[in-house]
């Protein structure tokens, strides 16, 4: 009976060929359904090929009584069964206060970072998570709500590196009817039932409102997954040899995208070679956005001489024969150029409340800046100053005119607005605009002088230090 319990996960897991014989195996184990019934298969299969099996358990200390429940279950278990445990606590609430994070973002990464840790300790070179056929449904709907690409649409992958997912084409209903019919207890997270999570809303409210449409929704989004990752990976490898063949690494390790080759691409093409572009210049690929690729393709469509700031110190430039990407000192623009006066962000005193003072004698204007604790609300209503959380603040500042690509946060939603759409709305003279100075950190608007700030940095109760704008003399309101 036990065979034929396990025979759909037994087909998945051997057409992708999860497990082998003398592996090592790091099972993620929280004592829910989902990972009851991983480790109750990976038993199985303990029993049926030469692996070694290790459970890991993450206390994230949010639940108080319940978390140490969570962890009692699982220790009884492994000890029911003769397996090793390795069991944490770590502090995810203290974890996103820190980090400046949510609570799932800041529990996913200490769930992960326990894992990779343990692995590497144990020598384990297969780690085991429970990710479901409904939690990859979650993950495509969650990811078409934020904004993704194709590749992003691909959702979960069944097999990523180390990490395999034995359960990911069993749905949450099958689970449960095998841990029944094994008569199989598991313990339930009150926190799944929330709806203040943002997967939580995606699971209990969206999902269910399709599966009214189709009962087989969930299902049918996870095949979709499969399809685009196949898809996504034939299209990579194309897309790999075009960018060998149309991006050139400069002798300073800088990049270039000459004119006439993207000129000769199809816009899906284009915009590919340029977030493929920022991947290789970053080193990495975490807070590459869509909007970064839209204003490196507004800056290629551009006159030469313009030149835009991206996330990690990476600037580019619209040269004469192509966009060069980089941080070499060669794409920076001299002063006389009048792209702008930028300061460092580490050059501002962070706690003493002295200013720094920032002159502009072609404009006749003096702005002072400093930052302070945010332990008085009062002292921030002063309406000739400007306001920002200085820990929303990540890259270098610079007090500049208009660039393309600019753009600011316009509501609480995140919702952005261009700077030239800003204009419009305004009814700022066309003449005018390049003559208002911005307070910049890369292409995001925190202060269009004398007119608003970004959402995006508005203080907050949250806010523990609090950096401040004035504008000491010359143009008045800095129009």
């Amino acid at each position: 009976m036990t065979d034929q319990l396990w025979k759909s996960i037994d087909e998945y897991t051997d057409l992708l060929q999860m497990l082998a014989e003398g592996d090592r195996v790091l099972a993620a184990f929280s004592g829910g359904a989902d990972s009851v019934c991983l480790m109750r298969y990976l038993l199985y299969k303990k029993e049926q090929m030469d692996i070694c099996l290790t459970a890991v358990h993450l206390n994230h200390m949010i639940r108080g009584p319940e978390a140490d429940r969570d962890e009692s279950f699982v220790r009884e278990f492994c000890l029911e069964h003769g397996l090793q445990l390795v069991s944490e606590a770590r502090n995810v609430k203290e974890y996103a206060k820190t980090h400046h994070c949510s609570e799932e973002e800041a529990g996913r990464h200490l769930r992960y970072q326990l894992f990779e840790e343990t692995a590497r300790r144990l020598d384990c070179n297969k780690i085991a998570v429970a990710h479901n056929r409904d939690d990859q449904a979650e993950t495509l709907l969650f990811r078409m709500a934020r904004g993704t690409g194709l590749q992003g649409m691909g959702g979960i992958r069944p097999v990523s590196g180390a990490y395999i997912r034995p359960l990911l084409h069993t749905g949450k209903k099958e689970i449960l009817a095998m841990l029944e019919a094994l008569g199989q207890p598991y313990v339930e997270d009150s926190s799944n039932r929330s709806t203040d999570y943002t997967r939580n809303h995606v699971r209990h409210r969206i999902l269910p409102e399709l599966v009214k449409v189709n009962e087989q929704a969930a299902s049918h989004i996870s095949e979709l997954a499969d399809k685009l990752q196949e898809t996504w990976d034939y299209l990579d490898g194309k897309l790999g040899w075009l960018y060998e063949e149309k991006i050139e690494i400069l002798p300073d390790n800088d990049l270039l995208f000459r004119k006439a080759a993207y000129e000769g691409l199809a816009p899906y093409e284009q915009g590919e070679m340029l977030r493929r572009m920022l991947f290789q210049a970053a080193g990495r690929k975490k807070d590459i956005r869509a909007v970064h690729i839209d204003q490196l393709q507004e800056l290629m469509e551009g006159p030469a001489g313009r030149r835009l700031s991206l996330p990690y110190g990476l600037t580019a430039i619209r040269e004469p024969e192509g966009l060069r990407l980089g941080k070499s000192g060669k794409i920076t623009v001299d002063k006389d150029q009048d792209e702008g006066i930028c300061f460092p962000l580490p050059g501002l005193p962070v706690m003493n409340g002295d200013p720094v003072v920032l002159e502009i004698p072609e404009r006749d204007m003096t702005f002072s800046f400093r930052t302070l604790p945010n332990k008085d609300p009062d002292f921030f209503k002063n309406n000739c100053s400007r306001y920002f959380d200085y820990d929303n603040i990540k890259d270098r500042l610079c007090i500049r005119t208009r660039q393309p690509g600019d753009y600011f946060v316009m509501d609480g939603q995140g919702r952005h607005k261009s700077l030239r759409r800003f204009f419009i709305d305004e009814k700022i003279p066309a003449d005018r605009r390049d003559r208002i100075l911005l307070l910049a950190e890369g292409s995001h608007i925190l202060w269009v002088v004398g007119y608003r700030i970004s959402e995006a940095y508005k203080i907050s109760d949250s806010t523990s230090r609090v950096f401040t704008a004035d504008i000491l003399g010359g143009e008045k309101n800095g129009r």
